[in-house]
């Protein structure tokens, strides 16, 4: 060997640790002896897996449900708070209208006639009413006493508030007679 000659180790692949070199072939670049990926071409979702923007829809739609879902839980609750407030003046009604229908003409029974004493019937009804604290008017014709109670309701859910109305009617009867 001349003086000019270096002498270079010759490294191979197995003392370097690389993986086996590749041969340039179809698909493959020749310079680097990797495969050829071509770029990636975009193709689209299916529809299903596709999420198009919302544009804040979800958030309207949201409270557009919680809005419907306050006003229909008001109206059921503020339903069933005048429905209950109806049957209560129904009833005060009638109980007004029974203790006016029980007020009947002593001087007229004395003698064996039913009849009704027409302003204490009036008088009576007007009493149970003001007793209750509840307002109404109170009509006497023959034999029978109507009451007509109106009572506001205040709604608790839904705002504003509303009125029911009720009336009852008692007829004055003789009962039987004893034999």
């Amino acid at each position: 060997m001349t003086a000019a000659t270096v002498f270079r180790p010759v490294l191979c692949r197995a003392a370097l640790r690389l993986p086996p070199a590749r041969r340039a072939g179809p698909g493959r670049h020749a310079a680097s002896a990797r495969p050829y990926a071509p770029p990636p071409v975009r193709r689209p979702r299916p529809a299903a897996a596709r999420r198009p923007e919302d544009g804040g829809f979800v958030t309207v739609w949201t409270v557009a449900l919680a809005f419907a879902c306050i006003a229909l839980i008001g109206l059921v609750h503020d339903a069933g708070r005048a429905l209950r407030a109806q049957s209560d003046a129904f009833g005060t009604a009638a109980a007004a209208a029974r203790a006016g229908a029980q007020e009947i003409d002593r001087v007229a029974a004395i003698t064996g006639t039913t009849r009704l004493d027409q302003d204490r019937a009036r008088q009576a009804a007007a009493a149970y009413l003001a007793d209750r604290g509840v307002d109404g008017t109170v009509t006497v014709a023959d034999m029978d006493v109507t009451v007509t109670v109106t009572d506001p309701v205040d709604l608790q859910i839904l705002p504003g508030t509303i009125t029911v109305d009720a009336t009852a009617t008692a007829h004055a009867a003789q009962g039987p007679t004893p034999p």
